[in-house]
């Protein structure tokens, strides 16, 4: 009998046309070189609101200690009876209080963004079209989310995430009402080492049916970095340090005040997070992953925070997308590629064109950064992963994942050279 994992890459690969057997087509421009598809996926905005989608922001404070995170809800569009039996108001409040009636696909942006980037909200518009909520999540200190203690987000706790989720799966009612973890970059390295985390421990929510992770590094490891990417990225890390100075500068310790005064002085990242690691929050890995501040050095941080070590542990179908080009987490990825087939529950999807979270592709439309880019080819990738699992599950299907039995690799590849590769050990 086929597992979960096996059903859903049936599903994404049963006809020509599907997701993992069509041709990807990168639009001109982008989606052709790296950089190029890399700046446009961070650059471009989402697609426009509209009075048929509900948004909103919901403020939830950690109850480890008082931090806040944003989540940006997106509801689908609301038909013809839903409209007749549910004003706008009503919705937010069911999304608020519960019950939600529908599957939420909680989405986390990369390190220096927020939730209202351009690749966050496409994704949750291609989310919300297939009537699933979408929730973008705005990590502390993120997207105007005010930081209310001295301690921002890392790459390593993944307490902010667990709370998140237990808050939204307590809300989620019925038998095909799910939640679906997605993350990007630094992100997807949450995802991943959260739920590894839960897997080892055996705690993971029932409610929480898959996962989708672009872009993962896998292996953190700052003080390697590309030297031309590291600066940049410390400069993000910076502004927003200086956009938090309000709550920073009350935080009267000594020991506090002179990491902040070297790390503000670093001018890489790995420079930064050597300074800044002895006031990082983090979580213990196993259960009950309790909250603990600082390491002692970036070397400690980088190993904690480095997914690949926990990614085996991983207990429900993931989807991991890497492209061949992306050339700040590729040859990372690359590096610990090795752990993640060696968990039965992981598919890897590998293209070679797409940079980072770039996967632009072609016919172009006007709304778009110079008309050049356009739909974005992870966006159904994504949406058409989580279909497949939600069909496998309604067909009543899947068999309990098995950690100890045989496995086989998969290889597909289409003829061009802009097509996927899938390796999965099934």
């Amino acid at each position: 009998k086929p597992s979960l994992l096996q059903q859903v890459y049936q599903h994404m690969a049963a006809t020509p046309q599907s997701i993992l057997r069509r041709n990807i087509q990168p639009s001109l421009f982008v989606g052709t070189r790296g950089l190029v598809a890399s700046t446009a996926a961070y650059a471009m905005g989402g697609p426009a609101s509209t009075e048929r989608h509900v948004q909103f922001r919901q403020i939830i404070s950690m109850p480890q200690d008082g931090a806040q995170v944003g989540i940006d809800w997106e509801l689908p569009a609301a038909t013809a009876s839903t409209a007749s039996q549910k004003t706008d108001e009503q919705r937010k409040d069911e999304i608020r209080n519960g019950p939600i009636p529908t599957s939420v696909v909680l989405i986390l942006h990369g390190i220096n963004n927020h939730a209202g980037f351009g690749y966050v909200r496409s994704l949750m518009r291609a989310c919300c079209d297939k009537g699933w909520v979408a929730a973008g999540m705005n990590f502390r200190g993120c997207g105007g989310v005010p930081l209310t203690t001295p301690r921002a987000y890392n790459g390593a706790h993944t307490g902010d995430l667990r709370s998140v989720v237990h808050h939204i799966t307590a809300r989620l009612v019925g038998p095909d009402s799910y939640l679906f973890l997605v993350g990007n970059s630094l992100g997807a390295n949450l995802v991943a080492k959260y739920l590894g985390e839960e897997g080892l421990s055996g705690t993971v929510s029932s409610k929480v049916a898959g996962a989708v992770t672009l872009g993962n590094p896998m292996n953190i490891n700052s003080g390697k970095m590309n030297q031309v990417f590291s600066p940049l990225l410390t400069l993000g890390v910076k502004k927003l340090t200086l956009e938090n100075w309000s709550t920073i500068r009350q935080m009267n310790d000594k020991h506090y005040q002179s990491a902040i005064r070297k790390a503000m002085c670093s001018f890489t990242l790995g420079e930064w997070d050597n300074a800044a690691a002895p006031i990082f929050v983090r979580n213990d890995p196993i259960y009950p992953f309790a909250f603990r501040t600082g390491y002692k050095d970036g070397k400690a941080y980088w190993n904690d925070a480095s997914s690949y070590r926990l990614i085996r542990f991983i207990p429900v179908p993931t989807l991991q997308l890497m492209a061949a080009d992306d050339t700040l987490c590729y040859t990372n990825f690359k590096n610990a590629f090795g752990y993640s087939i060696a968990n039965p529950n992981v598919m890897i999807v590998e293209t070679t064109c797409g940079g980072h979270l770039g996967w632009q592709e072609s016919p172009p439309k006007r709304d778009h950064l110079f008309g050049i880019s356009g739909t974005s080819w992870s966006d159904v990738a994504t949406t058409d992963f989580i279909e497949a699992v939600l069909r496998s599950k309604e067909a009543g299907k899947q068999s309990p994942p098995d950690h100890f039995g045989h496995s086989s690799t998969i290889h597909h590849q289409t003829q061009t050279t802009s097509s996927p590769t899938i390796r999965s050990r099934l």
